[in-house]
Formats: structure tokens, sequence, C-alpha cells
């Protein structure tokens, strides 16, 4: 191998380091920011096999739901716990961006004081809702929504929903 072909392959094996270590940052850098990726959140019920089918007018209503945040940043969220259409539980929390639970679980209680669904009541699933009527009484929907906002106050950044329904068991 001569001199002119020993230069040649060193500026080659140059350039591809030069490349690869470019690759390399720019790889570092895009994973790094929130351009690229904005992250989502999830919304679950706690313990879904044991939530409440029926309850006896006067008495709590009780379960649990937790929301997961994937962001690379805090996330402030706000919530609304709704029987029937009617806000029974509401608030807000903040998920910080460091830590190894990025997670919040939040116990809801509350005594349901509606009349069931019925055809004045909006359906929650679009539409008009329609009265509904079993041996065991009308019956109900329990709906969760919450709303993503970032610490800086910007508006909703996107909003998660979950319904499940109950049946009002007559005393």
């Amino acid at each position: 191998m001569d001199s002119n072909e020993q230069t040649l392959t060193f500026a080659i094996l140059i350039a591809c380091l030069i490349g690869i270590s470019l690759c390399v940052v720019l790889i570092i850098y895009v994973t790094g920011t929130d351009y690229f990726y904005h992250g989502y959140s999830e919304l679950y019920l706690e313990d879904h096999t044991r939530l409440p089918e029926t309850f006896k007018p006067g008495n709590p209503l009780t379960f649990s739901f937790t929301v997961v945040s994937h962001h690379n940043k805090g996330m402030i969220y706000e919530y609304r716990v709704y029987g029937d259409n009617e806000t029974m539980q509401s608030g807000s929390f903040q998920i910080p961006d460091a830590g190894p639970d990025m997670s919040k679980t939040i116990p809801v209680s509350f005594i349901p004081n509606g009349s069931g669904i019925s055809d004045t009541v909006p359906s929650p699933f679009g539409g008009t809702g329609t009265e509904h009527t079993s041996s065991i009484g009308l019956a109900h929907i329990i709906s969760v929504e919450v709303h993503e906002m970032s610490p800086a106050g910007d508006t909703s950044q996107q909003s998660y929903k979950i319904f499940f329904p109950v049946r009002e068991y007559p005393e």
C-alpha cells in the first residue's frame, strides 16, 4: 500500500467517524427535546374487577382512578367525576417530572343524587338518553374526565374519559 492509498484510507476513516459522531449527537438532541415527542398520559380505573355495580340511595359510591404520565416534563391535571352528567367531585393535581413514580391515584367517594338516565338527560355517548330500567332500578352512568396541562398554565393539551354503569338498588 503506497502513501496515497494510506492517506485516502485514513481520510475515509476520519469522514466515517465524523459522520457517525454527528448522527449520535443528532439522535441524542432529537430524543432529548419535546419537539418530536409530546408524550401522553394514561387514565384507568383502579381494581376494575371490583367497580361498584349497584348502590343503595343515600349510600356512598366509592372507587379510585389513576393517571400515569409519559411526558418528559411535569404535568398538571384537572379532573371531574360525573354521575348522570352532574359533577360529583372535581379537583386538580400535579405529577412532577422527576422520580420513579410518575402516577397519581385519586380516591373518589360521593352519594349519587340523580334519578338515573331519563329522556331529559343527554347520554354521555352522544344523542339523547333513554330511560333504562331493570328489576333492580334505574341505570346511572359514572364518568371520569381528566384534562392535562403543562405547568406553564397552557391550555388543555389532551383530554381522557372513562365511563362505567351502576344500577340503583331500591330499598
